[in-house]
């Protein structure tokens, strides 16, 4: 499987649980990352998936500015 230039840096991911609490934050349409294999990293990870809907590539380069909901998201992980 080919892999998007944008991405070269983020691989290998790693396959094995985080030895942290985590969350994955993905997006339906993001053309880098689909939900299916974001369930699946995320799973590998033991990390819990935040579907953020369709929003795209999360990033500021794609026109995404202060993310309220997103700065909570440490606070729900505490929490958990």
């Amino acid at each position: 499987m080919s892999c998007p230039a944008e991405l070269k840096g983020f691989l290998p991911a790693p396959a094995a649980s985080l030895p942290f609490l985590s969350f994955l934050v993905a997006s339906e349409t993001d053309p880098y990352l689909p939900m299916d294999l974001a369930a699946k990293l995320a799973q590998s990870w033991q990390a819990q998936v935040v579907n953020v809907g369709r929003q795209g590539h999360i990033n500021v380069a794609s026109g995404h500015g202060p993310w309220p909901k997103g700065e909570q998201l440490p606070s729900a992980l505490w929490r958990r």
